[in-house]
Parts: C-alpha cells; sequence; structure tokens
C-alpha cells in the first residue's frame, strides 16, 4: 500500500521553518551558550525578564513589549464610571419576570450582574461566578469561549429557567437560586500574549472578591468558570492569600488525575 503525501499550504512551511530559526539565531548573536530553556521561559514581561536575565545574562527578549504604550494595560483597565448615577447593588438586565433557558440576556444563569466589590457587599451575595478566558496554558485548544458557552447555554433546551420560571433540582429538589444570592460578576482581566501577567492580575480580582465579608461575617466565594487549567494557580492562591498558606485544601474531580509528578 502506497500512501501519498499532501504537501503542507506555503504559509504553514514558512512559519514552521522561520520562526524557529528566527529563536535560535536571535539565541546564538546573544550567547551560543545561552540554554533553549532561556527562550521557551521567556515571557516578555519586564519583571519576568530581569528575572531570566539574571539567570542567564545574556538574555534578551525576542520580542520585547512597549511598556509605554497606551495600549499595555488595557486590558486590564477598568471604566472609572461603572458607579456613577446608582446605589451600590446587583443589577438585573432582564425586562421580564420569567424566562426559559433560551430567552433574555445571557449572563451565567440569567443573574443579575455586579460590577464591583461594592455591589457585592451591598448584595449581601454568597456567589460571585466569573469568567477566565485563559487559553494559553495548555496547547490554545479553545478554551477562552468556556465562559461565553455556560452563559449562553445553547445545549440545555428549555429546561433552566429563570426568575419565576427557576425550578429545583430534580434530584435534590433544591433551587440554588433561590437558597444562595448569585450574581455574575463579569470576567476577570486576562493577556492574551502573557501568562504571568494574566495570572496575577486573576489573582487579584479572585481576591478582591473573597475579600468581601457577607452580614454573618462570612466572605463571598468566587465560582470562576475557565479557561484552561492554568487557572488552577491563580485561585488557589488567591485562596491562600485571604484565608492563609496551609489553610487551604483542594478537591479534584478529573476524568484523569492532573496532579502528577511528571515533567519535574
Amino acid at each position: 500500500m502506497k500512501v501519498k503525501l499532501m504537501p503542507l499550504p506555503a504559509p504553514v512551511v514558512c512559519l514552521l521553518l522561520l520562526l524557529p530559526t528566527s529563536h535560535a539565531a536571535e539565541r546564538d548573536a546573544v550567547d551560543p551558550d545561552l540554554p533553549l530553556e532561556a527562550i521557551v521561559e521567556q515571557d516578555y514581561d519586564p519583571e519576568s525578564t530581569k528575572a531570566i536575565q539574571k539567570k542567564y545574562p545574556g538574555y534578551k527578549p525576542v520580542e520585547p513589549l512597549a511598556t509605554d504604550d497606551p495600549g499595555y494595560d488595557a486590558w486590564k483597565m477598568r471604566r472609572s464610571d461603572m458607579n456613577e448615577g446608582r446605589e451600590p447593588g446587583p443589577i438585573d438586565v432582564q425586562r421580564f419576570a420569567f424566562g426559559l433557558d433560551h430567552q433574555g440576556i445571557p449572563t451565567f444563569f440569567s443573574l443579575p450582574i455586579a460590577l464591583t466589590p461594592e455591589d457585592l457587599k451591598a448584595g449581601d451575595v454568597d456567589v460571585a461566578m466569573i469568567g477566565a478566558t485563559n487559553n494559553m496554558g495548555n496547547g490554545n485548544r479553545g478554551a477562552q469561549w468556556g465562559p461565553r458557552a455556560v452563559r449562553s447555554r445553547s445545549e440545555a433546551g428549555d429546561y433552566l429557567g429563570w426568575g419565576l420560571g427557576a425550578q429545583p433540582h430534580m434530584a435534590t429538589m433544591v433551587n440554588a437560586f433561590e437558597d444562595l444570592t448569585v450574581v455574575d460578576y463579569g470576567d476577570a482581566p486576562t493577556n492574551h500574549i502573557s501568562i504571568s501577567r494574566s495570572l496575577e492580575a486573576q489573582r487579584a480580582i479572585f481576591r478582591e472578591i473573597m475579600e468581601v465579608k457577607r452580614s454573618d461575617g462570612t466572605r463571598v466565594i468566587p465560582f470562576i468558570i475557565g479557561g484552561d487549567h492554568s487557572l488552577s494557580y491563580p485561585g488557589i492562591a488567591a485562596a491562600a492569600d485571604i484565608y492563609g498558606k496551609g489553610n487551604v485544601g483542594v478537591i479534584h474531580f478529573d476524568a484523569h488525575y492532573d496532579g502528577t509528578v511528571l515533567f519535574g
């Protein structure tokens, strides 16, 4: 049996040939002994670059960012008018009191929106659902669409009614959205060319949620909708920031065990 190999399209061939060459040329031009690890580790962020340069004095990033560009931090720049002209508290954006799953403005489970910690506190919120569109931590596989997919719930049919149409879970007869005050807290900031910058900004906003105390003294719980595997770090680290190291445990449900000792 003969197998005919189909040629790759020309643009793909160019990418495969040129990208590794440019990295290697940069490495050789700076320091021929510079290990490939220094190129692979690079993140382009100034602080990350300094850390790598301390380890590898000859290192220079292939594509340093223009930190003085107005768009450098635009991905995490918050609007300054979110509380103007309104009292703090969750905002219900649905027009009607009743709806089926395919109706209404798509928030998480058609829930009210909260934009600031003041909204969480004023609403005595139990749980703040927040999207995080990370997609670089596990191979660019489309995970950034997770939060939008959950909000749209296009596969749910008519069984997740909201408002006066909300129903209890059929097995437990519990309606979580009646027993708890739950809101959509929007999305966490994501820098789609830097994992490290994304994770620190996300750690901060997850911590921001947990810093809010409810009327009974408990703290608001973040419910994070990803996004890829990299979200474990900012979520767990933010909880440790609030509750203290050694006081946070992880219960891991998965189709396979990711907490291995492979790859160091």
